[in-house]
């Protein structure tokens, strides 16, 4: 059967795509959570879906799947290989979902561009569950539409209630998807098929419940040094609402301007869009409100938490998100034509700047294929090595090569409970009692890890730096993608070379 140009234009992206993406798994040294997923899944399947339960604090499907895959072959890049795969097979699902939702436009730019956003690059080159959890989250997306926003299929519905029972199994918060999927259907008016999805949960509901009990215990894991306000809270869900559909990356808000900067693009893009007059059918409306509706139940939860949630946390909301903005690209297809050029362009700059700012060094967080080597020239056998927060030091004994001791501050992480406070530093007297154990070294190299950035501080940075800047001599800083080394003399050394700040 010959294959449509279409078609085949789309197999020979996927097979870019895939050879781009195994490139760079091959290029990248392992950060701290893809340790994680390595430690969980190295000694079988029966191992990993306890560990999932008891440490890594997640569920517990993913880690039994990638122990399997791993008995294959047991390396960083194969278990990084099994991310690609979903990424790769997640674009396929999204030139279908384009097809849905604007069919008389070609699809394929919109699964492309969706399948570069930084979002879903992340979540292909690490050794984590949101690949696995985006490609069943568009699944889902899929056969609900077949099975109740556009048709009435069973199969499909059947479908549905066993990848829905799979997705929470992999991840909680695809669980939010069924809201947003309830709350379509009340704006599309079809009662018989809200009925029937009811019914199809609840299916989903009895299913998890198993897991919804064991997962009580995995709450404690989650404790915060301090409860944010509220309001801020609710800023953060909304801010991943916007930046799905126009990417960015965290460090733009160190640079001058960058905030302002990007919310102006966007404001400028989304306030000419509206002068467009964009026809509003039915089907955007209700694929706005399902979006809508699974922010808010983020919302909802940061609330009750009182808790910054992760931005992978919100992977149930990025197919909703992606899918209503390409509804809103084909509601303004009337209009201006610079209109249309203008959308996609905005995604199209977006989406390049952030991958460009990410992946610019060919690095995971952390950057540890770049630090340890770098350790290794400059540090003596008279120095230490002290890695912050503790939970970094797999990831930099995996690449380090050099006959420095090393040592993670302010003291060892549990390899058995997972806890914030165990790598967190609390108070200056904690910081400063963790940096005796270094007293008698000539100088320390302090590697002060991504929880420090400007972006994003945690863990007690605060604490630590003020008393790096009390106590310690900074002779060097060196920076890294997402870490930095400071080579420190004070208590217990001498400052033996003078200060370079690089």
């Amino acid at each position: 059967m010959e294959v449509r140009p279409k078609a085949l234009f789309l197999v020979l992206a996927a097979v870019v795509y895939f050879a781009a993406l195994a490139w760079a798994a091959a290029a990248f040294g392992t950060w701290t959570d893809e340790e994680y997923t390595l430690a969980t899944t190295a000694h079988g399947v029966g191992y990993a879906l306890s560990r999932a339960m008891s440490y890594e604090l997640q569920a517990p499907l993913y880690f039994g799947i990638l122990a399997a895959w791993r008995e294959i072959n047991a390396s960083v890049w194969f278990a990084r290989l099994f991310s690609v795969l979903c990424a790769t097979a997640f674009l396929f699902v999204m030139a279908k979902i384009g097809t849905r939702v604007a069919p008389e436009f070609d699809p394929v730019p919109f699964a492309l561009l969706v399948a570069l956003n930084p979002f879903v690059v992340l979540a292909a080159l690490e050794i984590r569950l949101y690949a696995l959890a985006l490609l069943l989250s568009a699944l889902m997306w899929l056969a609900f539409d077949s099975g109740f926003a556009s048709g009435a299929s069973w199969r499909a519905r059947t479908a549905f209630v066993l990848l829905a029972i799979c997705a929470v199994y992999v991840q909680y918060f695809l669980a939010f998807m069924l809201v947003g999927f309830g709350c379509a259907l009340l704006v599309l008016g079809r009662p018989r098929a809200l009925g029937a999805f009811v019914a199809c949960a609840s299916v989903v509901g009895l299913a998890v419940v198993p897991l919804a009990i064991a997962a009580r215990s995995q709450f404690g894991g989650y404790e915060t040094l301090a409860q944010p306000p509220l309001w801020p809270l609710v800023l953060s869900v909304g801010h991943w609402f916007v930046a799905f559909a126009f990417p960015r990356d965290f460090t733009w808000n160190a640079l001058p301007f960058g905030r302002p900067a990007y919310l102006a693009f966007v404001g400028v893009t989304v306030l000419t869009i509206g002068l467009s007059q964009p026809k509003v059918s039915r089907q955007l409306l209700a694929l706005l409100v399902c979006a809508a509706a699974i922010q808010l139940t983020y919302v909802a939860l940061a609330a009750a938490l009182l808790q910054q949630l992760n931005e992978r946390y919100f992977v149930a909301l990025f197919v909703p998100v992606v899918a209503a903005s390409y509804g809103v690209f084909r509601a303004v297809r009337d209009g201006p034509r610079p209109t249309l050029a203008l959308a996609f362009a905005s995604c199209v700059l977006l989406t390049g700047l952030a991958l460009f700012t990410q992946y610019r060094f060919l690095a995971q967080p952390g950057d540890w294929k770049r630090v340890a080597p770098y350790l290794e020239a400059h540090a003596t056998r008279d120095d230490v090595i002290a890695i912050f927060p503790a939970d970094g030091l797999p990831a930099f004994e995996r690449q380090y090569r050099g006959n420095v001791p090393f040592a993670p501050y302010p003291r060892p992480y549990s390899s058995e409970r997972y806890s914030v406070r165990t790598l967190s530093v609390a108070s200056p007297a904690v910081a400063r009692a963790a940096f005796a154990q270094f007293a008698h070294y000539r100088h320390i190299w302090f590697v002060d890890g991504e929880p420090c950035l400007p972006e994003d501080r945690h863990y007690g940075c605060e604490i630590v730096e003020s008393v790096l800047a009390s106590d310690f001599r900074k002779l060097d800083r060196r920076r890294f993608y997402r870490n930095t080394v400071y080579e420190l003399s004070g208590p217990g050394g001498a400052a033996t070379q003078p200060q370079r700040v690089r």
